[in-house]
Formats: C-alpha cells, structure tokens, sequence
C-alpha cells in the first residue's frame, strides 16, 4: 500500500465519521458504549488504550465527540482503525463515500 492510498483510507475514514457525526444520538452513543464495553470486558478484538480512548470520548460532552470523529490527527487516525459506529451508516451511503472519495 503506497502512502497516497493510506491518506485516500484515512480520507474515506473521516467522511464515513462525518457520517456518522450526523447521526449522533443519545441512542448511538449508547450502542457504541456497550460495545466499547464489551471490547473491554472480552479483551478483544480493540487494543485496550483504544477501547479506553473510545470510552473517555463516549463520556465526555457530546460536542468534544462530534469534533474527535472528523478530526485529522493521528491520534483520531488511530482510534478510527477501530471505531465502535459500525453499522451506523447505512450500507448504500458507506459505499457511495467509498467511491466518492479519492
């Protein structure tokens, strides 16, 4: 993998959590903290400094999340190799970013 095509995975990766930012309720935060738990509890399949790293942005104010889940840092680079908003975004509109962003 070239490092033009880890930057287009990183791209794709912030547009997919953009996504989901505009789905963000209590509901959804609640799904993710269960799993976030479970990756905890089970020591499994996430690293657990990412599966806390989750939970503490999970807690904290729902605006401060909404902002980590776009932000282009490496260490919101990483925590999205791992994200716990899977199945947020319907499939039709994931493979649509999928193919729109290069």
């Amino acid at each position: 993998m070239t490092v033009e095509d880890h930057r287009t995975a990183e791209r794709r990766s912030i547009a997919l959590h953009a996504a989901v930012r505009a789905r963000l309720t209590p509901e959804v935060v609640g799904t993710a903290r269960a799993r976030v738990d479970a990756w905890l509890r089970d020591g499994g399949p996430v690293p657990p400094p990412a599966a806390r790293a989750w939970r503490a942005l999970l807690d904290g104010p729902a605006d401060e999340l909404a902002a980590a889940l776009v932000r282009d840092d490496e260490r919101m680079r990483d925590l999205r190799q791992n994200t716990p908003f899977a199945g947020v975004v319907p499939s039709a509109e994931r493979w649509r970013i999928v193919r729109e962003v290069r």
